[in-house]
């Protein structure tokens, strides 16, 4: 339907826009402290991490942050197995999504791993990820 529409041009353009937004957010998630790159290449799809969580299950971890994001409905993110760990994937595939969007996701992905850590915290007296989420630069606490 998309080429009867927007034509073989129209198509090609929206391709190459996903693309650059998926070069976009896997040099965000690159250059974010608390964040690991773990897939990238030729597709619209980014596959990234929470770096290093020092305790718990970083598969719980990463469910509960795409589970979290997803509840907030300000962003989409699911989940996918990675040399068996489940980490978290982004696809480039709304052709609304603009450079401003991807900030959110990273904003909303810190955001839900803090709501986790501070869940986890509660739940055995202590900090889980090696980071304090209150510290100001955002990196490691």
């Amino acid at each position: 339907m998309a080429p009867l529409y927007r034509g073989i041009g129209g198509v090609t353009t929206l391709i190459e826009h996903y693309l650059t937004l998926a070069d976009q957010l896997r040099d965000k998630t690159s250059a974010e402290p608390r964040l690991q790159l773990l897939a990238g290449g030729p597709w619209p799809v980014v596959c990234f991490r929470i770096a290093d969580p020092d305790e718990g299950d970083p598969d719980t971890l990463h469910a509960g942050v795409a589970r979290h994001v997803q509840d907030n409905g300000r962003a989409h993110l699911a989940t996918v197995a990675v040399r068996g760990r489940t980490v978290l994937r982004a696809c480039m595939c709304n052709y609304r999504t603009t450079t401003d969007d991807l900030d959110l996701l990273i904003s909303e992905v810190l955001h839900a791993a803090d709501a986790q850590d501070r869940a986890l915290t509660r739940a055995n007296g202590r900090p889980t990820h090696g980071w304090s989420p209150n510290a100001s630069t955002g990196g490691p606490g």
